[in-house]
């Protein structure tokens, strides 16, 4: 079990960091330069205890920690009744990208989240 939560640990730094290196712009010298509103989205969250995350931050650590989970106690499918699909899910594929699938019930959540993120002008 050790060895399958350093491999989470390490998959979960490394698409961490992958985002992080998308997002910010590649510097002649060969640094890096986050972009403001990264630095001050990030910042926020950083110094956020998590109860006072807004409810979209706080579902994205919610199926991080399903994620750690399902390797701290695999699901034992005789005694378990099958996850409901009807709530989104963020993973990583074998090219170390991120997705986020949302099923139909999620789509309005999304649409309203979306909303409100873009009234606060919170990116």
């Amino acid at each position: 079990m050790r060895e399958e939560l350093a491999e989470y640990a390490h998959n979960a730094w490394a698409g961490w960091m992958k985002y992080l290196f998308e997002k910010s712009a590649q510097n002649a010298d060969g640094t890096v330069t986050i972009p403001v509103w990264a630095v001050i989205r990030w910042r926020r969250q950083m110094n956020t205890q998590y109860k006072a995350l807004p409810e979209g931050e706080r579902e994205s650590d919610r199926l991080e920690a399903d994620k750690m989970l399902a390797i701290l106690e695999p699901p034992n499918t005789a005694s378990r009744p099958p996850a409901p699909v009807d709530r989104c899910s963020v993973a990583q594929d074998d090219y170390g990208d991120w997705w986020l699938e949302f099923y139909v019930d999620d789509i309005c959540h999304a649409i309203l989240v979306s909303d409100v993120v873009a009234q606060q002008g919170v990116l």
